[in-house]
């Protein structure tokens, strides 16, 4: 699978129906996660044009809320580590919000005359690479999420069990629900 690198400060009109790999919103060397505290996603996206439609919508990127002192707090349970509201919520009431740190298409389009084997094992390269762009804080935070069960066979790398097992659908346009997932840090917790 081949991805467009292009500098997305200068860059506007990519191939459609050409994956790309890229950051949202744009991250510059310089930044950290203290100085972008509303933190940004490694994304794999079907195409340029999904990308300049997320980077068009007015306002973007929108701040993400913070509260102080949290609504929740992340800990151990029955089955691994769980989110835990701290407070007496209200129905409907916001108890988090946060950006992905990753965002992948679903469906890595992978040569079909490959075996199995061989087609999540390329799929985990791609993610790697993917992984790899992220800040060593958000990388860690990435790797203590749950990996599932490590008995199980054809189940791909480790990188690409922990997005099946803790990826969220997302629709990032009109009529294209569930072609997109993102894996969130501290929403994966909820299903625990």
């Amino acid at each position: 699978m081949e991805f467009v690198t292009c500098d997305p400060r200068t860059v506007s009109d990519y191939p459609v129906g050409q994956p790309i790999m890229t950051t949202i919103p744009l991250r510059y060397p310089y930044q950290t996660v203290a100085i972008g505290a509303n933190g940004w996603a490694e994304c794999i996206l079907k195409d340029g044009k999904l990308k300049q439609a997320i980077l068009s919508i007015p306002g973007f990127p929108h701040s993400v809320p913070h509260f102080d002192p949290p609504r929740y707090r992340i800990g151990p349970s029955d089955h691994g580590t769980g989110m835990f509201v701290t407070c007496d919520i209200d129905q409907g009431e916001l108890i988090l919000a946060e950006r992905p740190v990753l965002v992948l298409i679903r469906g890595f389009p992978v040569p079909l005359d490959l075996s199995r084997k061989m087609q999540l094992a390329q799929i985990e390269g791609i993610l790697e690479k993917c992984v790899e762009r992220m800040l060593p804080q958000n990388r860690k935070a990435f790797f203590e999420l749950y990996i599932g069960p490590e008995n199980v066979e054809d189940g791909g790398g480790p990188i690409f069990r922990r997005i099946g097992i803790n990826s969220i659908g997302l629709r990032l346009s009109e009529g294209e629900d569930g072609v997109h997932g993102g894996t969130f840090v501290a929403a994966a917790r909820m299903n625990h």
